[in-house]
């Protein structure tokens, strides 16, 4: 089965995708909207628990695989919840019964995972091209529109192209992304010596703060292991440890902005906001963690959330992660969902190739399997943040 794929999206699922379909012999093209890698904010830490890292090992070569481990943070204890003054939180709502934090999890650093898989590529990202639709032959085939005028013809496209997407858009014009209500000032705090925190905030891979009014701070430290790094020929940028730190608040707070308005704030301001969010009755550990925040690192995020969509009929057009099934944080799950997505995709065409199977059959397996595990992440998470951090 020789066949070419065009990708939209130059996020993680999006390229885990672009090597897994390229190790079973399919030429492969990527196209991202932004002008490079490096346009606008990707994020810090991210969590991968078994989803994500089979998703990884289906897609990648061995080698990459063993590289993208070898940049992995140290695993913690799971993660808790806590109120304002460092109280523990027992929670009523629940997770689905799949979702089990007693198993292994490690920190990534998302710039890092995204370095890698770029430079391993086989062939090179296209930056700079926004899709802006696409249309359907007689014969099966996808003609992929860019807004620039350029068009790329293929046996299949994937969406991966996030919250926005451009192919869900014209795929599933019904499908609906909502706003979640919730509003995120995301950043980093160094660590060139731990000392400097709290020891507490150390002992588990995430922790979630939630004060009056539903205001919440999310610390997720990222401690590397430098030593398994130092002997790989062309090892990615070092990161240095860090703590993921994030001020959150509903749309509805009094000194919440306007999302527009959110965006064209500084850094500086950001911070100012954050402070201003969360008030004045916090525990003392926890504006000492925010004295240290590297102010130069901090973005807004507005948090989504997909409205569930019925299984469609197969055809040459499919899509990945944000594009179908965006979540809220809450749960870690929404990075290790789109790379459960590249392996499944990846897994089913494998499989047609050696049964015979038409590529449509394939994307239709996918498809089903898909919205059986990932509708049920989205719904728990809308469920969990509505009772933990009050999202729509």
């Amino acid at each position: 089965m020789n066949f070419r794929v065009v990708i939209i999206g130059a996020g993680l699922s999006g390229l885990a995708c672009a090597h897994g379909l390229a190790r079973l012999g399919a030429e492969v093209a990527v196209y991202e909207r932004d002008p490079s890698p490096t346009a606008r904010p990707q994020g810090y830490r991210i969590q991968l628990d078994p989803p994500g890292l089979i998703g990884l090992r289906q897609c990648l070569p061995p080698e990459v695989l063993q590289l993208c481990l070898a940049t992995a943070g140290t695993p913690l204890a799971p993660p808790r919840v806590l109120d304002h003054r460092l109280r523990p939180i027992t929670e009523q709502a629940g997770a689905p019964a799949a979702y089990n934090r007693q198993t292994q999890a490690y920190p990534f650093h998302r710039a890092t995972l995204r370095e890698i898989l770029l430079s391993t590529l086989p062939a090179a990202v296209d930056f700079g091209r926004e899709c802006t639709g696409f249309d359907e032959h007689g014969d099966g085939r996808i003609t992929v529109r860019f807004s620039d005028g350029h068009t790329d013809t293929a046996d299949l496209l994937v969406g991966a192209d996030g919250v926005g997407s451009a192919v869900r858009a014209a795929l599933l014009p019904h499908a609906r992304v909502d706003d979640a209500g919730l509003r995120l000032i995301y950043g980093l705090v160094p660590l060139p010596d731990r000392n400097l925190l709290p020891d507490w905030v150390f002992e588990t891979m995430f922790t979630v703060a939630t004060g009056p009014e539903r205001t919440h701070i999310g610390l997720g430290p990222v401690l590397f292991d430098h030593s398994r790094t130092t002997a790989i020929t062309d090892r990615p940028t070092p990161v240095a440890d860090y703590l993921a730190t994030m001020v959150g608040a509903r749309i509805d707070h009094p000194a919440m902005p306007p999302f527009p308005e959110l965006r064209r704030l500084d850094s500086r301001a950001l911070a100012e906001l954050a402070r201003r969010l969360i008030g004045d009755s916090w525990h003392p550990d926890l504006y000492r963690i925010l004295d240290h925040w590297d102010t130069t690192t901090l973005f807004p995020l507005r948090i989504s959330t997909a409205a569930p969509v019925q299984p469609w009929s197969g055809s040459a057009v499919t899509l990945l992660g944000d594009a179908i099934h965006a979540m809220s944080p809450v749960l870690a799950m929404g990075a290790n969902t789109a790379l459960r997505d590249a392996g499944e995709l990846t897994t089913a065409i494998a499989t047609a190739r050696t049964t015979g199977r038409r590529l449509n059959d394939a994307v239709t397996d996918y498809q089903r399997r898909m919205l059986a595990y990932a509708q049920p992440l989205v719904t728990a998470s809308q469920r969990v943040g509505r009772a933990r951090v009050g999202q729509h």
